[in-house]
């Protein structure tokens, strides 16, 4: 249903077949890069005395998932994470 939508994009037509639903989670960019790059856009957003607090959340959930699942991580696993948290597997039908 996504895909008939104007939800549509490169991201759920390749990355959440190919690399989600597949349990292949082959991204080339890491989480810890992901993270860093979220920390840059904090610390920038902080530094110029903007509210963001959805950034914030982003940062910490990034930060979070590099933890818990290693720096070397691709950033499609951070679905793992979703799935821990809301007790299935996406896709599967029991989450």
């Amino acid at each position: 249903m996504l895909n008939a939508s104007s939800g549509r994009s490169a991201a759920t037509q390749g990355k959440i077949a190919e690399e989600i639903l597949s349990r292949d989670f082959s991204a080339g960019f890491t989480i810890a890069l992901m993270a860093k790059d979220v920390g840059i856009a904090g610390g920038l957003a902080e530094g110029l005395e903007l509210e963001a607090p959805i950034l914030a959340r982003t940062r910490d959930l990034w930060r979070d998932a590099a933890e818990l699942l290693g720096d070397a991580a691709g950033v499609t696993e951070i679905v793992r994470l979703w799935e821990e948290w809301n007790g299935g597997e996406l896709g599967s039908g029991t989450a």
